[in-house]
């Protein structure tokens, strides 16, 4: 990924006194644009989430507030695209370090139905982008 234009990855780890790894993140900055335009079209996406020993809430903070240190003059948002379910103590972390949370949203199509009476389900907004 390093290599790839427009994308430029960041890890962070979390090791305790004895080298032993407590939690880590690892993000993609991803930009629209390169140059100047670059940095009003960035944007940090975590896949997975961070990975944290024992789901710890203090070391998921400590990498949250790191993490936030690093990418502030890199991306104008962050994405956490969780392959789990938190805790509610997990989501009050994220809470108390400014990211909202969002249930992921499922789309379920029947594609029994015909072009037509699908189109005609959609909401009006969407007809007008997808026409």
């Amino acid at each position: 990924m390093k290599k790839t234009k427009n994308y430029e990855p960041l890890y962070l780890t979390v090791l305790d006194e004895d080298h032993q790894l407590l939690g880590s993140l690892l993000a993609v900055i991803q930009k629209e644009h390169s140059g100047f335009l670059g940095k009003f079209s960035s944007r940090a996406i975590v896949w997975g989430g961070p990975i944290i020993k024992d789901n710890s809430p203090e070391i998921l903070d400590f990498i949250l507030i790191n993490f936030q240190k690093i990418i502030k003059r890199k991306a104008i948002y962050t994405q956490f695209r969780n392959m789990r379910e938190y805790t509610d103590a997990e989501k009050n972390v994220f809470k108390k370090n400014g990211f909202l949370f969002e249930e992921h949203l499922d789309i379920m199509h029947d594609l029994n139905k015909t072009e037509e009476e699908l189109f005609s389900e959609m909401h009006k907004d969407m007809k007008k982008i997808s026409s």
